[in-house]
C-alpha cells in the first residue's frame, strides 16, 4: 500500500481482511522505498492513493510499469475529478476506489489480480507460440477459410522468400502456389467454406511450391484444422523436399542402371553358356564317341587273345558312355538345347520329367504356349526362373508334387510354380536376403514383369511370374 495516513491504511486492511482474503501487507509513503519494496517484497497487488509526499499515483504507476506490465494496480483515494479517474484508468490503472466507500474493494482486488495474472498467462503462451513458431524447423502457415495468411514463420520466409510482413493478409493462390494448381486451391477453399466438406486433414500431401524468384520446388504439406474460441482456421507444416526427391531420382536412375548391367551381364552370361554348350556337345561329344568307337574295335580285337584286357576295356567302354552322359548333362545344364529347338514349353516339361525322375517327385504341367512368340532374353529369363523355383523345391520344400502352369491373359504370359512341401514364413525369407528370391526377382524386372511369393509354413509355396509378350 502507497499511503501516508495510518488511519487510512488500517480503515483499507481491516476492510480486506474481513474479506477473508488472505495476504501480507507491506505500507510505503514515498519514491525510494516504494521502488525497494517492488524488487523485495515482490507484491501481487498495488493499493496507491493518489497524493504522498513528494509523490503521487501516476508517477508510481509509470515505475510499476516499468517494473511490470502485468501488476494489477488500483487507486484508493479520497474525493477526485471524474477526468483524473479516467485518465488514471487509461494509463494502465486496474481500478479506483473511494476511500469512503471501501466495500468494493475486497471484489476489484480479486478481479483485478484475475485479470492482469490472465494477461500474462496469454502473454506468456503467446511468447512461447512466437518462439516455437521461429525454432521450429518447418515453415508454417496459417490460413483464414478465405485464403487469407494469419501467420507465417521464419522458415517460411526462408522457404519462400516472401517476408512476413508482405505476406500477412495475401492470398496464398497469389504467391506460392504454381498458377496450374491455383484454381483448384482455390475451389478447395470455396467448397469448405461453403459446405464444410472436402477438409484435408492432419494428410501428408507432396504438392509443388512457388519462390518468390519464380522458381518452382517440391514441398511436404501437412494441414490442420485449427478451432480457437469457435474460429476455424488451417495451418500447414510445409519442408523443402528437393534434396530428397533428388536423392530419390538418383536411386532410380542409379538401380535402372544396375539392372541394365545387370541384364547386359545376364545377356553375355547366356551367350557365353551356349557357346560353351555347344562347344562341349560338338567337340567333347564328338571327341569321347569316337574314342568309344575305337576302345569298342580294340576290345573286341582281344577278346579271344587276352581275357583280363577284353574285360579292361569293356570296363573302360561303360565309363566312356557315364562320361558321354555327364557332358551331355553339364551341356544341357548350360544351355538346354530344347530351348532353341523347341521353345520354352517343350524345354520345361522335359526339364520338369528329368526333375521329377532325380528327385522323387510327381510333377505335372498345365496350359501352353501356343500362339506366343518370345524373344531369346524372354525364353531363357524364363526358364531359368522356373529352374530356379524347382531348385528351391528340391533343396528346402520336402514336397511330393510340383505343378507347373501356364496361363496366357491379353499380352502377358503368367507361369505359376506350386508345391505342396513345408512352406516358409516368407518375412523370415525377406530379412535373410535369400539370394535365389533375389535373382528370380530381378530376372523378372529385367524382363519387364512381376514376380509373387506365397508361401504358409505346412501349405507349401506358389511363386508366380508376369511376363508381357506378343502374338505370334
Amino acid at each position: 500500500m502507497l499511503e501516508d495516513d495510518v488511519d487510512d491504511a488500517e480503515l483499507i486492511q481491516q476492510v480486506i481482511t474481513r474479506a477473508r482474503l488472505d495476504g501480507e501487507f507491506c505500507l510505503e509513503q514515498d519514491r525510494q522505498g516504494f521502488i525497494e519494496s517492488l524488487q523485495t517484497f515482490k507484491p501481487d497487488i498495488i493499493l496507491s492513493d493518489n497524493l504522498l509526499p513528494q509523490f503521487d499515483a501516476t508517477e508510481a504507476l509509470e515505475i510499476t510499469r516499468q517494473f511490470s506490465m502485468h501488476l494489477p494496480f488500483i487507486l484508493v483515494t479520497g474525493t477526485v475529478s471524474e477526468e483524473f479517474a479516467a485518465n488514471v484508468i487509461r494509463m494502465g490503472a486496474d481500478d479506483y476506489i473511494l476511500k469512503d466507500r471501501p466495500a468494493r474493494l475486497p471484489t476489484a482486488i480479486t478481479a483485478a489480480i484475475t485479470r492482469r495474472r490472465s494477461e500474462a498467462a496469454i502473454k506468456q503462451s503467446e511468447e512461447v507460440r512466437q518462439l516455437i513458431m521461429m525454432s521450429a524447423l518447418d515453415a508454417i502457415i496459417c490460413i483464414d477459410p478465405a485464403g487469407l495468411v494469419m501467420t507465417w514463420n521464419l522458415q517460411a520466409e526462408k522457404l519462400f522468400g516472401w517476408k512476413e510482413e508482405e505476406m500477412i493478409g495475401k492470398r496464398l493462390s497469389e504467391t506460392i502456389i504454381p498458377e496450374r494448381f491455383r484454381e483448384k486451391h482455390e475451389k478447395g477453399l470455396k467448397n469448405f467454406r461453403h459446405s464444410g466438406k472436402g477438409r484435408m486433414l492432419n494428410t501428408v500431401l507432396e504438392v509443388a511450391g512457388l519462390h518468390k524468384s519464380g522458381r518452382e520446388f517440391p514441398i511436404e504439406l501437412s494441414i490442420t484444422l485449427v478451432n480457437q474460441h469457435g474460429n476455424e482456421f488451417f495451418c500447414g507444416f510445409i519442408r523443402d523436399i528437393s534434396e530428397r526427391k533428388k536423392a530419390e531420382q538418383d536411386i532410380l536412375t542409379m538401380n535402372e542402371q544396375l539392372r541394365t548391367l545387370s541384364s547386359h551381364l545376364q545377356r553375355i552370361r547366356e551367350e557365353e553358356s551356349t557357346r560353351i554348350s555347344r562347344e562341349i556337345h560338338d567337340q567333347l561329344g564328338q571327341q569321347l564317341t569316337v574314342m568309344k568307337m575305337d576302345a569298342s574295335w580294340m576290345t573286341k580285337r582281344v577278346k579271344d587273345v587276352d581275357r583280363a584286357m577284353f574285360e579292361r576295356g569293356e570296363g573302360l567302354i561303360k565309363m566312356m558312355d557315364e562320361t558321354i552322359k555327364t557332358v551331355r548333362r553339364i551341356s544341357e545344364d548350360l544351355r538346354p538345347s530344347l530351348l532353341d529347338e523347341m521353345g520354352l514349353g517343350p524345354a520345361i516339361e522335359y526339364y520338369l520329367q528329368e526333375f521329377g525322375k532325380s528327385y522323387g517327385i510327381t510333377t505335372d504341367v498345365k496350359g501352353n504356349f501356343e500362339g506366343l512368340e518370345l524373344p531369346d532374353t524372354t525364353r531363357s529369363g524364363l526358364y531359368r526362373v522356373v529352374q530356379e523355383a524347382l531348385t528351391n523345391v528340391a533343396r528346402h520344400a520336402q514336397a511330393k508334387n510340383v505343378t507347373v502352369t501356364f496361363q496366357k491373359y491379353d499380352d502377358r504370359l503368367v507361369i505359376i510354380v506350386q508345391d505342396d512341401g513345408v512352406g516358409f514364413e516368407i518375412k523370415d525369407a525377406v530379412s535373410k536376403k535369400t539370394l535365389g528370391l533375389l535373382g528370380m526377382r530381378e530376372r523378372v524386372a529385367m524382363m519387364g514383369g512381376t514376380y509373387e511369393i506365397t508361401s504358409f509354413v505346412g501349405k507349401g509355396t506358389t511363386v508366380s511370374v508376369s511376363v508381357p509378350v506378343q502374338e505370334a
